[in-house]
């Protein structure tokens, strides 16, 4: 009985050449000389050579689509997209794009499938936050990624921006402004981004206590509002450093006084979609409360614009009215309408471009067992005209 081999680089080894060699030889792509294909071809005959999925081609990666309908409208899609285009035309990659019931079509052969249709790996982009799809990929050990989404099994390789924190530091910077009643408006919130926002808001709140707001750090020692509410400290003429040391002790004795914001579920707006009119009918919500928000919060770039229309139609001005912070993508309308709309910013280019090139190490690594990865990229806070100090005549 014939020995048989599995790995593109025993053959390679055998015949010494590169793996990617092999791989062409295998793909009938060109770039191999007929005295060179012919030595890799008897040695794959000689040893019954079977290849796995996802070690034997390099040249084809598929892109899962969860949503289908209108899903290259987002830009946050846009901008994934160019990442990984841009990175797998530099490596001569093909790409094919997969709806995600072609793959569960074909789930108990999942492995013959791909390569019938000749794909190496898969990204997975946009799925809800425990996708059993992922879990199946991965125990089939096909080279894969998960984009925007964060699990806890260590077997899914993922790429997912920190909207946690990036959600917490906006919510916090709003609080140092003095709002109070802050809004939040979010996605179909069985989705990582969207739930992870919602979190970093909440998280954000819970720890409000601990926030100094622009009031009181400027309220400090040198301040005649400061001096008024402690007119002994001037009659008795003490130092700048005794002025400087009773005054902390004010803002200790202020922070053990201030309890945490109250979480407001009236301020929390969880919609089933992204587009427009979710965002417009979620934020007209908010401002018809009794109590209506001073500050929102609002992930995805389509809610936002949603939330400008709905904030324009009752008469309200950014931010002297109502302040504004986009969660996610930085959409170039941001910057060009006036003002200018804050954002926090995650850079979905980089983790398109991330996932090729993560993608591309696996299959040429054989998707070892030590391979996997999960990778949590920065998101950035980039304050615009759309925020202000809470002022009482905010609504």
């Amino acid at each position: 009985m014939k020995e048989t081999m599995s790995s593109i680089y025993e053959i390679a080894k055998i015949t010494k050449v590169t793996p990617s060699t092999v791989s062409k030889v295998l793909n009938n792509r060109y770039g191999v000389s007929s005295k060179t294909k012919e030595k890799i071809l008897k040695v794959i005959k000689q040893y019954n050579f079977s290849p796995k999925i996802g070690v034997y081609k390099e040249s084809s990666i598929g892109v899962v689509l969860f949503y289908t309908t209108n899903f290259f409208k987002s830009y946050y899609v846009q901008e994934i997209m160019n990442g990984i285009c841009d990175t797998a035309f530099k490596y001569d990659l093909d790409l094919n794009i997969i709806p995600s019931f072609h793959i569960q079509k074909n789930i108990q052969n999942l492995s013959s499938y791909l390569r019938k249709q000749q794909i190496s790996g898969l990204i997975l982009l946009h799925t809800h936050r425990d996708e059993p799809l992922a879990s199946i990929i991965s125990q089939e050990k096909i080279p894969h990624v998960v984009l925007s989404n964060i699990f806890e099994n260590k077997k899914i390789n993922w790429i997912a921006s920190n909207n946690r924190e990036g959600v917490k530091e906006a919510t916090q910077y709003l609080i140092k402004l003095g709002h109070k009643r802050i809004g939040f408006v979010t996605g179909d919130i069985n989705m990582s981004d969207s739930y992870e926002r919602w979190q970093g808001y909440i998280e954000a709140l819970k720890t409000s206590h601990s926030i100094i707001t622009t009031e009181e750090r400027q309220s400090g020692p040198e301040s005649s509002s400061w001096k008024e509410s402690n007119s002994s400290v001037i009659v008795n003429k003490k130092p700048h450093s005794e002025l400087v040391s009773e005054y902390r002790l004010s803002i200790q004795d202020k922070l053990h006084e201030k309890s945490q914001l109250q979480i407001d579920e009236s301020l929390i707006c969880k919609s089933s979609g992204y587009e427009i009119e979710d965002g417009y009918n979620e934020v007209k919500k908010l401002l018809l409360l009794q109590n209506p928000p001073t500050a929102i919060i609002t992930g995805g770039d389509r809610l936002v614009i949603g939330a400008l229309e709905a904030i324009k139609e009752r008469g309200l001005n950014i931010p002297y009215d109502i302040s504004l912070i986009a969660a996610g993508e930085d959409n170039p309308y941001f910057t060009v309408t006036k003002p200018q709309i804050s954002v926090v910013k995650q850079d979905l280019f980089q983790m398109g471009s991330l996932a090729i090139e993560k993608l591309r190490d696996l299959i040429n690594s054989g998707n070892s067992k030590n391979s996997n990865f999960q990778i949590i990229l920065d998101t950035k806070f980039i304050i615009r005209d759309s925020i202000t100090t809470y002022k009482k005549t905010n609504l």
